[in-house]
């Protein structure tokens, strides 16, 4: 059998919010695809800190982290790509002059000027991740993500965003701005290079509109049942919601159960 490479997405995909929970038959799939060789991973939006509160890096050959921002093998990092300082003074004067909600994401702490505002709350209700650290200055800080606590209010910021960051939808309240030509796609491909995997052979699956490049670039690109419809476009297959083991239908139709 050909070695595949898997990449699997967080939230909504290995972790259902529906129930809060990391399906068992997930895990047990993880387990039999690394039992049968093959090299399996996690791409996901969360930083270290974050993603450690949902499962343990070490069950996974690769994590890729702040979707893109970070990528570890084997609990060593191999990429760090942050912001410039150039690009936060941009991004923090043009959220305060308008009076516009963000956070940034570091390595392993998320902080925000105003961590209870409402939207703000909704994210970490939607999410269930710790509330941001208040921080009036984040402009000397390490920063791999910045997120806009915004909805239709914010459409016209965002259409500019677009045109010199990678921005992705978190549903109606809010957006992950990470740096130009950054996202779990790219990073995958940097991930099949170092484990010699050709492209064909990757698989991916995912739910988020973050992980519209994920699907793209993967061999396979398989969307959950619970998939906002930007994922679902992007994706080749359709597998089930998370919560009704999704990972497992989607893994075991392919032939790899």
């Amino acid at each position: 059998m050909t070695k595949k490479l898997f990449a699997f997405d967080v939230d909504g995909t290995l972790l259902d919010h529906k129930y809060n929970e990391v399906p068992a038959s997930a895990l047990d799939t993880i387990e039999h695809l690394k039992k049968q060789g093959h090299v399996v991973g996690v791409a996901t939006g969360r930083n270290q800190s974050q993603f450690q509160k949902a499962l343990n890096p070490e069950d996974f050959d690769f994590v890729i982290y702040v979707n893109g921002g970070y990528l570890e093998i084997d609990g060593k990092k191999v990429y760090d790509i942050q912001f410039s300082q150039k690009q936060k003074n941009h991004l923090c004067d043009l959220f305060d002059d308008l009076d516009l909600k963000y956070g940034i994401t570091t390595e392993h702490h998320l902080y925000s000027p105003h961590p209870m505002a409402d939207n703000v709350q909704r994210i970490i209700k939607a999410y269930r991740v710790i509330t941001p650290e208040r921080k009036s200055d984040l402009r000397t800080l390490p920063v791999y993500q910045f997120s806009l606590y915004e909805g239709e209010n914010a459409l016209e910021v965002v259409s500019e965003l677009e045109k010199n960051y990678s921005v992705h939808s978190l549903g109606e309240f809010a957006y992950d701005i990470t740096i130009p030509k950054i996202n779990k796609g790219i990073m995958l491909k940097e991930v099949a290079k170092i484990f010699n995997i050709d492209m064909k052979d990757t698989i991916a699956f995912g739910d988020g509109d973050n992980d519209r490049d994920l699907l793209k670039e993967a061999g396979i690109g398989i969307a959950m049942g619970n998939a906002v419809e930007s994922a679902k476009k992007a994706a080749d297959k359709l597998t089930t919601p998370s919560y009704e083991n999704g990972v497992y239908n989607g893994v075991k139709e392919l032939g790899y159960i």
